[in-house]
């Protein structure tokens, strides 16, 4: 009896993780990989030095349109302790708030699997903090992307995203500084519905 049982569950959720993508309002959790960095001091110096393994958090909230398209904002969070030069470590810390729009192809019959591209911008403040200053600054920031979305059921899906980014803060006092977050950058991202309709299969 209980195997029967447990076929009974695994079909019924086979065929619910076969239906489409939900239309609606979903909201994200996301995490941002940016493998590489640049810090440069300016001010006639040629000293540039590498931070490495940087992470940032992307909550957000979304739209699903029924054409495909999906529209929504997020708030991004960074924050790193550093010694790149090995005298003063740095505590980093940026906030930004983005808009982004993509499009979802469905690449199966069951709607499951989309190939998504897309465009975002938006504004950041980054700081650097150490045992002798204090520095702040903005700038916008705007990127490409490409990437896999998965739906396992049509309320819940998992996203992995590549994205070409060209961000860069510049800090004034002396010396200036740069900070370049430019470049590949990867993002791992789990939605769910909150507002919704559901698409049935076609078949």
């Amino acid at each position: 009896m209980k195997p029967r049982i447990m076929v009974v569950c695994i079909m019924a959720l086979a065929g619910y993780a076969g239906a489409r993508a939900a239309e609606g309002t979903s909201v994200v959790i996301g995490m941002e990989y940016n493998p590489l960095a640049k810090l440069s001091y300016q001010n006639g110096s040629d000293q540039e030095y590498e931070i490495v393994d940087n992470i940032s958090w992307e909550p957000g909230v979304y739209y699903n349109f029924t054409t495909g398209f999906r529209t929504g904002a997020f708030f991004q969070y960074y924050r790193k302790n550093t010694n790149p030069t090995g005298t003063t470590e740095l505590r980093l810390s940026s906030w930004g708030i983005g808009i982004l729009t993509d499009y979802g192809y469905e690449m199966t019959e069951s709607g499951r699997t989309l190939l998504v591209a897309g465009m975002e911008a938006g504004y950041g403040e980054f700081t650097d903090k150490n045992d002798f200053s204090n520095r702040t600054g903005g700038a916008l920031w705007v990127a490409g992307l490409g990437g896999i979305r998965y739906y396992f059921t049509p309320g819940f899906c998992m996203e992995l995203d590549y994205r070409i980014k060209w961000d860069q803060y510049d800090l004034p006092g002396t010396p200036s500084k740069s900070y370049d977050f430019s470049g590949s950058t990867l993002r791992l991202s789990l939605g769910y519905s909150i507002f919704s309709s559901h698409k049935e299969d076609k078949d």
